[in-house]
């Protein structure tokens, strides 16, 4: 299908960086920033799966300017708005593949200092699905594909690294049900909308262990109704 004409050109970062979306695909909201925040500048290899048109890795490319991103995902429409978006901010520490993160890439083992994610929320059969194959491909999953993205996502990092996950706070008992069948030290940080409201998000930092053990740190909290633009502290200062 020919898309031409039906994406937006949009910006993020408070108009620093050129961002190509579909119209009617999954629109890009604040979970890039607050994903993006996590990683350190001193990562060597990061690798974003599933990236759809490349938020997250465009920001990252443009913070970590000494990091090299890679931008994986399934759908080779994504990948035509992310690597526009790429070549218009002349990022040239990042690239883009068509890796589904069920095609186990030996190349990739042990690979990379930092992973981060954005799995799809839903269970595909446990709601009806869109008819538009844009959101489905960024917003349904299996328990299948959901568990082999896990068992990958920890064999392309490397001993010492960290992965970063964004999902639906409503998701947690099922992501820990996975997790726990694998030697890792998870931190979950919910994500609060507002300091009184309840969590709508969570981030969970993982790291490889000798065993399994969780713990809940303190929330992050995306908006501050007594600041002008809305945004906590936290994110006007990721917005920069």
């Amino acid at each position: 299908m020919n898309k031409i004409n039906l994406y937006t050109k949009d910006y993020l970062l408070k108009n620093k960086i050129i961002y190509y979306q579909y119209k009617n695909g999954y629109r890009t909201g604040v979970e890039p920033i607050i994903l993006a925040s996590k990683i350190s500048p001193n990562a060597n290899r990061v690798l974003d799966i599933g990236c759809g048109c490349g938020s997250i890795s465009l920001i990252l490319a443009y913070r970590n300017k000494y990091s090299y991103i890679y931008g994986w995902d399934k759908n080779i429409d994504f990948l035509t708005l992310a690597n526009k978006s790429k070549f218009d901010n002349n990022f040239n520490n990042l690239l883009f593949e068509n890796i589904n993160i069920r095609d186990r890439k030996k190349t990739y083992l042990d690979f990379f200092d930092v992973i981060v994610t954005n799995p799809p929320f839903f269970l595909e059969n446990s709601v009806l699905q869109s008819k538009n194959k844009l959101l489905r491909d960024a917003r349904y999953t299996s328990l299948e594909e959901l568990n082999e993205w896990f068992k990958n996502m920890l064999d392309y990092l490397k001993n010492n690294g960290k992965a970063f996950m964004i999902n639906r706070y409503n998701n947690k008992d099922l992501l820990m049900n996975i997790l726990k069948n694998y030697n890792v030290n998870i931190k979950i940080q919910p994500i609060k909308s507002y300091a009184d409201s309840d969590p709508k998000n969570i981030i969970m930092e993982i790291e490889k262990s000798d065993n399994f053990s969780s713990e809940t740190i303190s929330s992050l909290i995306v908006h501050d109704r007594n600041n002008n633009d809305g945004y906590s502290k936290y994110m006007k200062e990721w917005m920069i």
